[in-house]
């Protein structure tokens, strides 16, 4: 069994960023994702330019910025919204892939396996995390590839990456029972994160909102 500083669970934008950070500042860590390859997540996609100004580097992974807005209502009313400052929309495999790498190149250690948290005991000096059984696990990682295209009206700023360079795990077989142990343990595998309700209980109603989404495809020109 294999002893890490800090054990993650869940390879998102949260959860690789704390181990990107984590890594640079010397702690051993294990960031844990077993997503197949090249899922989509529901997610808005967006990155707000508060959150480009702090953190130049995620205009590597943006995909399109959005620099005004169209909104309708249900009795044809229309307003129309030109930003100041454009902000980013950007798939989230591919966003997902190049903070995912970020973290790997800082020093935490990518274990593709599926953790959850029936999966996890407290222990005297820490946690252990044991794969949830039946799951495949991947066999490595495909280095994201960048590409040239840089959005409207934000600097090129390095290597970019599209959804087609997913890092995402690939999956094969993987010994049964594989175990891991830490002194932290975070959860970061999403707003449904059993490991987060374990450790701190379920989110109460006052902090949750309901919403829709629909993903429709743009022309190319």
């Amino acid at each position: 069994m294999e002893h890490f500083q800090a054990l993650i669970v869940g390879a998102g934008p949260a959860g690789s960023f704390a181990a990107e950070l984590l890594a640079r500042n010397g702690v051993k860590v294990a960031l844990f994702d077993g997503r197949p390859e090249g899922e989509p997540k529901a997610c808005g996609g967006g990155v707000t330019a508060k959150a480009l100004k702090a953190w130049p580097h995620l205009l590597n992974a943006v995909g399109r910025t959005v620099d005004k807005l169209e909104m309708y209502s249900p009795s044809g009313k229309r307003l129309h919204l030109q930003l100041e400052e454009p902000f980013a929309i950007y798939s989230r495999i591919a966003f997902d892939s190049y903070l995912r790498d970020r973290a790997r190149t800082a020093g935490a250690e990518v274990i593709a396996a599926k953790i959850s948290a029936r999966g996890i005991k407290r222990t005297q000096n820490g946690w252990t995390l044991r794969e949830v059984a039946g799951a495949s696990s991947p066999a490595g990682m495909a280095a994201p590839q960048p590409r040239s295209h840089t959005p409207r009206g934000l600097p090129a700023r390095g290597p970019r990456y599209s959804a087609g360079d997913s890092a995402l795990p690939r999956w094969g077989p993987r010994a049964a029972g594989a175990e891991w142990s830490g002194q932290m343990l975070v959860g970061a595998d999403g707003a449904g994160s059993s490991v987060a309700r374990m450790l701190a209980g379920p989110l109460p109603p006052s902090e949750m909102e309901v919403a829709f989404g629909y993903r429709a495809p743009l022309p190319k020109s």
